[in-house]
């Protein structure tokens, strides 16, 4: 009988951390500076996000694909939240260079603290000026 108790007790403890995990709305402010080498890009930024407060962002992405002024955009972030636990996220999606536009999907893949087990999707909206300098909006959902 012990046996049976104490499995039936492992099996919700193991379960504890993923029936805390809900999906949240998630919005995101960022002004940045990026740096286009050839096809790679790097970028860092700050701002203020729903469940992150002000934050610093570091990104890496790879422009490929052209299909007239529009590329196809593959890269990694990791955005530092204000009390230091960081988000990580894979990232796709296009950046038109006629229009210095870029539409974004952000898949969040976990990270520290209370991010440890985060998934979800965001969509970043994208504009690039001509100094480098770009800002962001981005709307989507976080679980964690």
């Amino acid at each position: 009988m012990r046996t049976g108790r104490l499995s039936a007790l492992c099996a919700l403890v193991a379960l504890a951390p993923a029936a805390q995990a809900r999906e949240r709305p998630f919005k995101l402010v960022e002004h940045g500076t990026a740096v286009f080498d050839g096809t790679h890009v790097t970028s860092v930024g700050h701002g203020h996000a729903t469940h992150l407060g002000c934050f610093t962002l570091t990104r890496e992405a790879d422009l490929s694909n052209p299909h007239g002024s529009e590329f196809d955009v593959t890269g990694r972030a990791t955005i530092v939240a204000a009390n230091g636990d960081k988000l990580f996220s894979s990232i796709t999606g296009t950046l038109d260079n006629a229009t210095s536009t870029g539409l974004l999907v952000y898949q969040w893949e976990g990270g520290t603290g209370r991010f440890r087990h985060a998934t979800g999707e965001t969509a970043w909206h994208v504009e690039v000026y001509a100094d480098g300098t770009y800002d962001v909006t981005a709307t989507g959902v976080i679980d964690f």
